[in-house]
């Protein structure tokens, strides 16, 4: 299940081109080195997304979302909902590859809490969604939960120099996995537009398959070489051909 080894992701490109047309698909790129705590030590900027390539994580993070981008451009074109999740103030949208993907397919970007889906923390979050019916989520927002106790994901310090620092704790970690009704909500809400996905799923297919978009051919090989770069797809390509 591991997209990034080559055998993981031929089986996530496997399961997209596995999905009906109408239906979803929801992805969440690792976020720990995209968010703001982590930039003294990644280098993320907007100027610079991609960050310091040399520590391993970060090269790893990189090609992640590549290759999610790739899944996302796939399920678009096959007329599958697509949701993207990041922590709010994450820099994941700067990649090169997700400015391809919107130069590809409209997104609209939802801003929600994740503590109004019964969440530990707020944990501010954007969700980008190939379809506008995303600003209809909060429709499905349960009534009811009980109010926790807010709590920080990192903690503030001062180190041997004297200087102010801030790092993750415990609970930025836990608070990667996602409230029960933030799951029904997004199912509720994939229910109410399923009739209308499917007709527009159907629409755009029809379309494709009677033209094929002027000049869609062009530049081959730089755009091949662009994914296969960032994505790191050597390894993929192998097994695919082995």
């Amino acid at each position: 299940m591991d997209i990034m080894t080559p055998q993981g992701f031929a089986h996530a490109l496997y399961q997209v081109l596995s999905l009906k047309p109408g239906s979803s698909l929801f992805l969440a790129p690792v976020c720990s080195t995209w968010v703001w705590v982590a930039r003294g030590s990644t280098l993320r900027s907007e100027a610079m997304p991609l960050g310091w390539e040399r520590y391993s994580s970060v090269l790893t993070a990189n090609q992640m979302v590549a290759r999610c981008c790739i899944l996302m451009i796939l399920a678009a074109a096959r007329g599958i909902w697509v949701v993207c999740e990041q922590p709010k103030g994450s820099l994941m949208q700067f990649h090169p590859c997700f400015e391809a993907v919107m130069d590809l397919v409209p997104l609209w970007r939802k801003f929600i809490r994740m503590g109004d889906f019964g969440a530990s923390s707020g944990k501010g979050t954007w969700l980008y969604s190939s379809r506008q019916e995303i600003e209809q989520l909060m429709e499905f927002q349960p009534q009811g939960i009980p109010q926790h106790e807010r709590k920080s994901l990192v903690d503030f310090y001062v180190d041997s120099k004297g200087k102010q620092r801030v790092k993750g704790n415990a609970q930025l970690k836990l608070s990667q996995a996602y409230a029960r009704a933030f799951g029904k909500a997004l199912a509720k809400l994939r229910t109410k537009h399923l009739q209308r996905s499917k007709r527009m799923a159907r629409a755009l297919l029809k379309r494709a398959a009677g033209s094929v978009r002027k000049g869609a051919f062009k530049n081959t090989s730089h755009q091949m070489s662009f994914w296969v770069k960032h994505a790191n797809l050597e390894t993929v390509l192998e097994y695919l051909t082995s």
